[in-house]
Order: structure tokens, then sequence, then C-alpha cells
């Protein structure tokens, strides 16, 4: 279930048009095991609260941000499958910022409440732009940052910030189609473990 409070739209005769809030979406997630349904064994109850947003700031970029909050109220009978896991970082590819943390030491399920954060800003060229070499190479800027509270790992506390530029590229014989290539550094922090400064591409 979400919820955008606010939520603006165009009513056309065959769909509705979405032209968005200032207020950011509220959403709940409950996974339920359902034992005995169809000689169902497994037994548990998952429960995410989240918020999450994206806000275009003119000349400056586009910032999006997400947080929640999960736990597994009830574990009766949890198989690997249904397990929520915390990926780790790859040492050489940017994962997706909005999702993942790119400096974790290693991937672990997490079963009581954890916390986490994500947050990345596009600056579209607002820096890079005002230098003339830069601008006509189409450089753009990101920056981003990401915390996570884990109690599994002996009440692990993480952080990391991000930087990086991307070039934005279409494809050759499709002209709606775009990818991009970008290069990162990536700095963390954490009471359990300790990160070098990491350079990536992704």
């Amino acid at each position: 279930f979400e919820y955008t409070p606010h939520q603006r739209y165009i009513r056309e005769p065959k769909e509705k048009i979405i032209l968005g809030s200032s207020w950011p979406t509220f959403y709940t997630v409950w996974r339920k095991g359902i034992c005995g349904f169809l000689n169902s064994k497994v037994d548990f109850d998952y429960l995410e609260f989240g918020i999450q947003q994206s806000v275009k700031l003119g000349t400056l970029g586009i910032s999006s941000y997400s947080v929640k909050s999960g736990s597994f109220p009830s574990k009766k009978d949890l198989r690997l499958v249904d397990y929520k896991f915390q990926r780790r970082g790859d040492p050489f590819l940017f994962l997706n910022p909005n999702e993942a943390f790119q400096s974790l030491d290693s991937t672990f399920p997490v079963f009581k409440r954890f916390y986490e954060g994500h947050y990345l800003h596009e600056f579209n060229g607002a820096l890079l732009n005002k230098i003339p070499f830069f601008k006509k190479i189409g450089l753009r800027e990101v920056a981003g940052a990401g915390f996570l509270y884990a109690p599994e790992r002996n009440n692990l506390l993480y952080a990391e910030v991000s930087a990086g530029v991307e070039r934005v590229f279409k494809f050759p014989f499709n002209q709606l189609g775009k990818f991009k290539i970008g290069f990162y550094v990536v700095g963390s922090a954490a009471n359990q473990f300790s990160n070098p400064v990491q350079f990536k591409i992704g």
C-alpha cells in the first residue's frame, strides 16, 4: 500500500496522468507466509514502512531519497528464499544508489528491525557546464549518501558518501534509447569494519 498526499493529476478520456506532488510517498509492505494454504509450510510475517520522493530543484538538478525500516514480527517457519538481505558492495561496480550500499563488507540477512536510507542528487551539469571544455563533452555530476543500522551485526552503524561524473550516450540505432557510463569515488565509515576510499564504474 502506498499513498502520496495532494497528488495532482489530469484526467484524459482513457487514462489518468500523474503530475506529481510536493509531498513524499508513504508506503507499507506486508509479506505473509500462509501456513496450510495449498499445503504451504511457511509461516512468517515481514512488515516494512518507508518514505520516498524525487524533487526537481530547477537548474540545480534532481534530488531523490528513500528511508525505510523493516522487521519480521513472526518467523515461525521462515525459509532462506524469504530472507531480507543487505547486499555487500561490489569491489568495482557502482550499484544502484537508491537501493544498495557501495561499501558494505559482506552480504547478511536482517531479521530484527533495521533502518536504511539513501539519497542521490543528479546535478545534470549544473556545475561542470560552467566550464567550457566539460560542457562540450556533456559530463554530468552526481553525489549521494546512505546509512544503515542493523542489530544483527552487533548493532552495525554504517554510513557512506559518494560522488562521480557520468556521460549519457544514445544507442546508435535507437535515438530514443539511452545509457550512461560513470566513474565514482565512495567513502564510508562503520563501527564494525573499515573500508578505504574506493573507485568504481557504473
